[in-house]
């Protein structure tokens, strides 16, 4: 429990990741207690504090929670509350494509390819209505052959455990059916997209032919289009 001297109010929790010598003027403000309607003078970190009037416990009304996706004091600053924001499928894909990044930070060409593939799995699993998650995960991952650096990746990523076996089953081929087949799909269009047109003329038809979904082929046509026109422009 943090006193601010002169102020009269206690923080409950504060946040040690900030740098008051960045703050600005209004990073520090009063807000009404929704309690008492007496002026409370808040601190941008402060997420809880107790009003000097009438003594309940108010939240800071412009605290923003959006730290606690990464940072490591989060559950000291917001307990259970942590847990849901870091549970989020969005942010557990996130820390997965981060921590795919450093593992093939030295291999930019496997880089290139799982990053790509993540990115069509997203779009592919948005315009199917599928939740993203499982297939984009394994899109990151299949490049990265060992399955003990898979799981080691998803660990420290907090991939839950039920995801990461639904992850390792599409990577083996098998799985939820919509899933499969968008994660199968955003690896060839990763493929794809990385060959000169030069390499992809030969086989598109039978590229095309190889991909289980209507939108695979739309997006597998819009990048052949792309590279040809490019290609003319040279």
């Amino acid at each position: 429990m943090v006193v601010r001297k002169g102020s009269g109010i206690m923080g409950m929790w504060k946040c040690p990741g900030q740098d008051r010598s960045f703050w600005k003027i209004d990073d520090i403000f009063e807000a009404p207690c929704p309690h008492c309607g007496e002026m409370i003078e808040f601190w941008k970190d402060d997420i809880t504090i107790k009003c000097p009037h009438c003594k309940n416990f108010i939240t800071n009304p412009k605290f923003n929670p959006g730290c606690a996706a990464w940072c490591n004091y989060a559950d000291k600053c917001l307990g259970a509350v942590a847990y849901e924001i870091q549970s989020q499928p969005e942010i557990v894909k996130t820390r997965v494509e981060v921590n795919v990044r450093k593992y093939l930070f030295n291999q930019p060409e496997l880089l290139g390819l799982s990053l790509k593939a993540g990115e069509y799995a997203e779009k592919l699993a948005e315009k199917l209505q599928v939740s993203p998650l499982v297939p984009v995960v394994a899109a990151y991952f299949h490049k990265i052959t060992e399955s003990n650096t898979r799981q080691d990746l998803a660990r420290k990523a907090k991939l839950p455990e039920e995801a990461y076996k639904a992850v390792e089953k599409l990577l083996a081929g098998e799985g939820e059916e919509k899933e499969l087949k968008i994660f199968l799909d955003a690896v060839k269009l990763a493929a794809l997209h990385h060959k000169t047109i030069e390499e992809l003329e030969p086989e598109f038809n039978n590229l095309l032919s190889e991909l289980f979904l209507a939108e695979s082929r739309d997006f597998a046509q819009k990048i052949y289009e792309i590279k040809k026109k490019l290609s003319k422009k040279k």
